[in-house]
This record gives structure tokens, C-alpha cells and sequence, in this order.
């Protein structure tokens, strides 16, 4: 299964638009500005949280960056050269799905990427780890090490890793069946109202995969993923509605 991923989305600090906003007025009468340029020179390159962010800004494009990967990976290179953690989760994410995917060795290249990010900390990198020990991507297959990572970021609050780890008691994978402990990570998942969790778990109600249906949860749920906008969910409740599956007050 993969984890809705987190979108790096990086505002520039309010002191380098400042100096942009300055540098603009000053120099708009006299010929062309390259802000890119400018606020590379106004930050703190020897900094690997300053190489990250206009890493960042490259990869999401910004009000004055263009949207270029190569150029983001690049800073993220540099930044994880300096051993900055979150630099090395983003070179995974690029390595598995992003415009690196289709190079030779490309997984193995993320795993390596997650495993830096993970050793370092980085919980999204340890939910990742217990992915691609999951799905043998990148490395050998081997569920119990996948869960031992999903239940590491589990323990730090991670709901992602929560309800992985969740997923893999309810279908013995790396473990033995344990429903009980698989409620008790999908309630602690369900703790930080992501919709997509939310969803996924309403599934498991609704198809009586922890015990006996419990539509009226899996409603419940589906209606507050629903008013997040996850149009999935959406979905499914129009056509409940249809199928006149709903209370009235449900509808």
C-alpha cells in the first residue's frame, strides 16, 4: 500500500521577500530581475536547511521559482551531503515515484534514500522503509521487518504508520492475525482525522473485516472524510443514498 504522500509545499521566509519586495522596487527601472538568482544570494548556502528549502521551492515551484526536479535534486543532494534528514526522505520519494523512478536501480536507490531519512529520524522515511520491506521494493521482502519499522513510527504518533502497522495484524503479515491489536492501532490512527484513513478504515467496517459489519461506524466515517473532500468518500455515500442504504439523517 502506498501512503498518501506528503506534499512539500515550502513559503519562502517573510525576511528574504522582504529583501526581494526591496530589491524589486530598487532595481524595476533598470532592466531585468532574476529573483531565483537574488534570493540564492541573500540566503545561507554553507546552511543544509537553506540548501533543502530552494531544494523544495524547486520541486513544488513557488512565486518566483519554476517547477524544476533536476534542479531540486540537486539542493537536496547538497543539503543531504551535509547529513539533513528531510533532504534524504525527499531524494527517496524522487527515487520511487518522482522523475528519477525509471533510472536503473532507482528502488534500490530509495531504499537506500529511507534508510538514511529513518536512521536519522524522519518518521514518513520509517512508515516508507516498512513499505518497501512490505512490497520487496528496492530490498528483499520481509514482512517482519516491515512491521518492526511501521510499529517505530507507530510508537512516535505516525498515523500512516498506525494504521499500516494496523493492516498487518488484521492480515498477518510479518505477525500472527491479532485483531485486537490491529483495532488498537486503527483507533489510534483514526485519532488524527486524515480522510484517507478514515476511508480505508470505513472499508474494513463496512466488509465486516474486523469482526461483524459495523456499517453505522463505517457511515460515520465515510460522512468526515467526505466533508474533508475526499471525493472517494463522497462517492460511496451517494451511492448509499441511492440505493436508499442511508437513515434520514445520514442522507
Amino acid at each position: 500500500m502506498r501512503y498518501g504522500r506528503v506534499i512539500v509545499s515550502v513559503v519562502l521566509p517573510v525576511s528574504f521577500l522582504l529583501a526581494l519586495y526591496v530589491i524589486f522596487q530598487f532595481k524595476r527601472e533598470n532592466g531585468k530581475i532574476d529573483p531565483v538568482a537574488e534570493y540564492i544570494k541573500s540566503a545561507d548556502l554553507s546552511s543544509p536547511e537553506s540548501q533543502y528549502r530552494i531544494g523544495c521551492n524547486y520541486y513544488s515551484g513557488s512565486a518566483f521559482f519554476p517547477e524544476d526536479h533536476k534542479e531540486a535534486v540537486k539542493w537536496f543532494k547538497k543539503a543531504a551531503e551535509e547529513g539533513y534528514r528531510d533532504a534524504f526522505y525527499m531524494l527517496g520519494d524522487i527515487y520511487s515515484e518522482g522523475d528519477f523512478s525509471s533510472e536503473p536501480d532507482s528502488k534500490v536507490q530509495a531504499f537506500r534514500y529511507y534508510w538514511k531519512a529513518a536512521e536519522l529520524g524522519n518518521l514518513q522515511a520509517m512508515c516508507e522503509m516498512g513499505r518497501c520491506f512490505m512490497n520487496g521494493e528496492g530490498v528483499e521482502p520481509d514482512p517482519s521487518a516491515a512491521l518492526v519499522w511501521y510499529e517505530k513510527a507507530a510508537l512516535q504518533g505516525y498515523d500512516w504508520a498506525e494504521f499500516s502497522a494496523g493492516f498487518a495484524y488484521l492480515r498477518g503479515q510479518g505477525t500472527k492475525p491479532d485483531k485486537a491489536k490491529a483495532e488498537d492501532y486503527f483507533k489510534k490512527a483514526l485519532s488524527g482525522k486524515n480522510p484517507h484513513i478514515q476511508f480505508f478504515i470505513a472499508e474494513l467496517y463496512a466488509k465486516g473485516d474486523l469482526g461483524g459489519e459495523r456499517f453505522d461506524e463505517a457511515v460515520e466515517l465515510y460522512k468526515s472524510a467526505a466533508s474533508q473532500g475526499l471525493s472517494w468518500a463522497e462517492g460511496v455515500l451517494n451511492h448509499l443514498r441511492s440505493e436508499d442504504k442511508l437513515s434520514d439523517s445520514d442522507k
